[in-house]
């Protein structure tokens, strides 16, 4: 898939590695699989309108429903998802890299954390 947006050589080589498997970003921000998958489709697009979200995740739900249940998910992360309503919703390259490395993070603490 072809990557659209400003994301730097070390990020695309860890989004290829681990965090672009869905069970990676489920993991580290327990996520369920429809959460999962719209963050890395944030993750990894400069821009998803409303109806890219909508077709991307294939369901009826209203975008801005499931950009705010991804929110309202990961509030203790302090997500900053931006949108511009009927424009679409992305994430900043800075942000990008934040949760890059907090996933990162969080997934190497759960491999501690096994006996």
């Amino acid at each position: 898939p072809r990557l659209r947006g400003a994301v730097t050589p070390v990020l695309l080589s860890f989004f290829h590695r681990s965090i672009m498997s869905r069970s990676a970003l489920d993991v580290a921000f327990q996520l369920p699989p429809q959460k999962g998958k719209l963050l890395k489709l944030l993750l990894t697009h400069k821009m998803l309108s409303p109806t890219e979200v909508k077709e991307k995740l294939d369901t009826d739900t209203p975008a801005h429903v499931i950009v705010k249940s991804l929110k309202e998910h990961m509030e203790k992360w302090k997500p900053v998802i931006r949108s511009k309503r009927r424009v679409g919703y992305w994430i900043d390259e800075q942000e990008r890299q934040r949760l890059v490395l907090l996933a990162k993070e969080l997934l190497h603490a759960g491999d501690n954390d096994a006996p």
